[in-house]
C-alpha cells in the first residue's frame, strides 16, 4: 500500500469524481489509498483513456510525487506503451522522475516490459538506461530475466555491458538463466523458448564497445531537433550518417556544406562544426558517411576516403587508419584507385564498406566483404585488390544502375527502368523480397537471379535510400514507400511492424508514407533508424528515431518540420 496523507469518506466520492479535474496533486493523493488498484491496473494495461479518466486529461500531475515515483510510473512503464508514457510526460510525471534518484533507473521497468520502442523513447528523453537500481541491476538485466530477446538485442547492440554484475554477483547471462529456471513448469512452451533464445544470444557476448561487431557503434540520434542556421538558407540536398560523430549534413543553395555532430548522446545537435572542408581547388560533389569512415566524391570524378580502415574500406590497399580532420590532411590523401579512365558518379558507405556507381552504370564495392561480394574476402585491404582487379557487382545481364544507396549492411541500386535491386543483410526484410534470407548467401543468388523489389508495377522509383536495417524508395508520383525494420517507426506507416520480411507485404500492400496534404517529396535520406524527406516547399520532415512514426496520429500534417533556425 502506498503512503497517503489524507483519507476521503465514502460520502464525498461523488463530489470527488465531479471535482477530479480541478484537484491538486496533494488532494488526489487523498483518494489514492482507497482506489489505487483500478488506477494501477489501467496503468499496467496501458489504457490511456482510463488513465485520463482517473488522473485527468490536463497537464496537471493528478498525483503527488511520492506515489508517482513509488508505484504509478513503474506500473505505467511495465505496460510498454509509448503512447501512455507520452501522455504521462505531458502531465509532468517524467519531470518528477528526473528529480528523484530512486526513479532514475527508469529503464529497468521498461526493460521488464520488453518494449524496444519504449526503451528507445526514454533514451531520446535523456534517461540513461545504464543507471543501476539499489540491487545493481540495469535495463539489460531486466530484459534478460524477462526473456525479451528483442529488448536484449537492442540494449546489447547499444553496448549495455553484459558483464556488469548485480550486487548478488549475477551477470546478465546468469539472470537470464535464473529467469528460465524460475519459469520452468509455470510458463508456456513458447515463452520458455524465448528465454532459451535470450540465453543462446548472450552466450559469449559482452556487448561492450569494441568487443562485438554485430551491433551499432553509436547510439541513434533524434533527427527532429533544431540546429542553428541562417533562416533564409534553403536546403537543396541532405546527407545522413554517423562518421566522426556527424549525423546530418546539408548542402545549401549556395553550394556550401554543413554537418552537425552528436558526440554527447542522447538528444543534442549542438556545437555546430564543419567536418568536411574544401579540398584545395577541388570541389566536393558528394559526401558518404560510413559508420567510422568518410568518403568524398570530387568534381573530377575521383574519390578520397579517411577514417577507420580495418576492413580496407578506404580502398588504399592496406588497413591503416587515415586522418582527414583538416584540409592539409585531406590534401595528402591518395585517390582511391578504381582503374584507368574511370569516373565515379555516386558514392555510398556503410559499416566497413564503400560502394561507387561508375559512369556506364556498373557498381564496385570494397571493404568488408562476406555477403556483399559472395565470399568472405575483403577488398581494398591488401595491395593488388583495387583498380582493374576490383570486380563489379553482378546485377544481371544488360542491367545498368542509375543510383545507389548504402545501409549498415545492405546496398540497393536503382535501375534504369525505374525498378530496384538490393543485396546484403536481410535479417529484417530490408531487401524487400518477402523473406529474411541475405543475398548472396547461396551460389547463384546474384545477377539475373536477384529479384527486383516489388514496389507496385504501376509506379517507378526515382530515388532509393537505405538505413541501418530499412530501405525507402521515392516514386515518380512524389510519394515514398519504406520497408524493412520498423521498431522505431522508421517506415512511417503509423506502427512498429516490419515490412518486407514476410510474403504479401510488398507491392500494392505496402503503404505510402503520409507526409501531409499538398506536398510532394523531392529527396529522401535514411539515417540508421530514421528517415528524412526534403519536400517541394523546401521543408524537411523526419520520422523514426525521434519519437514519431509508430502511431498514425504522428504522421501526415501532424508530423512537424525540422527547424533550421
Amino acid at each position: 500500500m502506498l503512503n497517503s496523507k489524507f483519507t476521503v469518506s465514502p460520502g464525498l466520492k461523488v463530489l470527488w469524481m465531479l471535482l477530479l479535474p480541478m484537484l491538486s496533486a496533494t488532494a488526489f493523493a487523498a483518494s489514492w489509498e482507497q482506489s489505487s488498484q483500478r488506477e494501477i491496473e489501467a496503468l499496467r494495461k496501458g489504457d490511456v483513456a482510463a488513465v485520463k479518466r482517473y488522473f485527468g486529461a490536463d497537464n496537471k500531475p493528478g498525483l503527488d510525487d511520492y506515489n508517482i515515483v513509488q508505484e504509478a510510473l513503474p506500473a505505467a512503464l511495465e505496460s510498454g506503451s509509448v503512447e501512455l508514457i507520452k501522455f504521462l510526460k505531458y502531465k509532468g510525471w517524467l519531470d518528477v522522475c528526473r528529480k528523484d534518484k530512486e526513479c532514475l533507473p527508469i529503464h529497468i521497468a521498461a526493460g521488464r516490459s520488453g518494449s524496444v520502442p519504449l526503451i528507445r523513447y526514454l533514451m531520446a528523453e535523456g534517461f540513461d538506461g545504464r543507471t543501476k537500481n539499489e540491487f545493481g541491476a540495469t535495463a539489460l538485466h531486466a530484459a534478460a530475466e524477462g526473456g525479451h530477446l528483442a529488448a536484449v538485442k537492442f540494449l546489447c547492440e547499444n553496448h549495455f555491458d553484459a558483464t556488469q554484475r548485480k550486487r548478488s554477483n549475477e551477470t546478465v547471462l546468469d539472470v537470464a538463466v535464473s529467469g528460465l529456471s524460475t519459469g520452468a513448469g509455470v510458463l508456456s512452451k513458447d515463452v520458455l523458448a524465448q528465454h532459451e533464445e535470450v540465453i543462446e544470444y548472450l552466450k559469449g557476448r559482452t556487448c561492450k564497445v569494441g568487443t562485438d561487431t554485430s551491433g551499432p557503434t553509436y547510439a541513434p540520434l533524434p533527427l527532429s531537433r533544431s540546429v542553428s542556421l541562417n533562416p533564409n538558407m534553403r536546403v537543396n540536398q541532405l546527407f545522413v550518417g554517423s562518421a566522426y560523430g556527424a549525423r546530418l549534413c546539408a548542402r545549401f543553395q549556395d553550394s556550401t556544406h554543413r554537418c552537425w555532430s552528436n558526440e554527447d548522446f542522447p538528444d543534442s545537435i549542438q556545437n555546430v562544426r564543419p567536418v568536411v572542408d574544401p579540398i584545395g581547388k577541388l570541389k566536393t560533389v558528394q559526401i558518404a558517411l560510413g559508420s567510422t569512415h568518410v568518403c568524398v566524391l570530387l568534381n573530377t570524378g575521383q574519390v578520397k576516403c579517411w577514417g577507420s580502415n580495418e576492413d580496407g574500406q578506404l580502398g588504399l590497399g592496406d588497413t591503416r587508419r587515415r586522418e582527414g580532420r583538416t584540409p592539409d590532411q585531406i590534401a595528402q590523401l591518395l585517390f582511391v584507385d578504381l582503374g584507368p579512365n574511370i569516373n565515379v558518379r555516386e558514392i555510398v558507405a556503410g559499416r566497413g564498406y564503400t560502394c561507387v556507381l561508375l559512369e556506364g552504370g556498373s557498381v564496385k564495392c570494397w571493404g568488408r566483404a562476406s555477403w556483399r561480394f559472395g565470399d568472405t574476402h575483403n577488398r581494398g585491404s591488401k595491395p593488388g585488390e583495387m583498380g582493374a582487379n576490383l570486380p563489379s557487382i553482378d546485377l544481371g545481364s544488360g542491367v545498368k544502375a542509375v543510383h545507389i544507396a548504402g545501409g549498415d549492411g545492405h546496398v540497393c541500386a536503382l535501375l534504369g527502368n525505374g525498378t530496384a535491386k538490393c543485396w546484403g543483410d536481410n535479417r529484417f526484410g530490408q531487401l524487400g523480397l518477402g523473406d529474411i534470407r541475405s543475398r548472396p548467401s547461396l551460389k547463384g543468388d546474384m545477377g539475373d537471379n536477384l529479384p527486383i523489389v516489388d514496389l507496385d508495377p504501376r509506379v517507378k522509383a526515382t530515388q532509393i535510400t537505405a538505413g541501418a536495417r530499412h530501405s525507402c524508395a521515392l516514386l515518380d508520383t512524389g510519394k515514398v514507400k519504406c520497408w524493412g525494420a520498423n521498431y522505431y517507426g522508421q517506415l512511417g506507416v503509423g506502427d512498429a511492424r516490419s515490412r518486407g520480411d514476410s510474403p504479401n507485404e510488398m507491392g500494392d500492400k505496402l503503404s505510402f508514407v503520409d507526409l501531409g496534404t499538398n506536398v510532394k517529396v523531392v529527396q529522401i535520406m535514411a539515417d540508421r533508424d530514421g528517415t528524412c524527406a526534403l519536400l517541394d516547399n523546401g521543408g524537411v520532415k523526419c520520422w523514426g528515431y525521434n519519437g514519431r512514426g509508430y502511431f498514425p496520429a504522428e504522421m501526415g500534417d501532424n508530423l512537424p518540420y525540422v527547424k533550421f533556425q
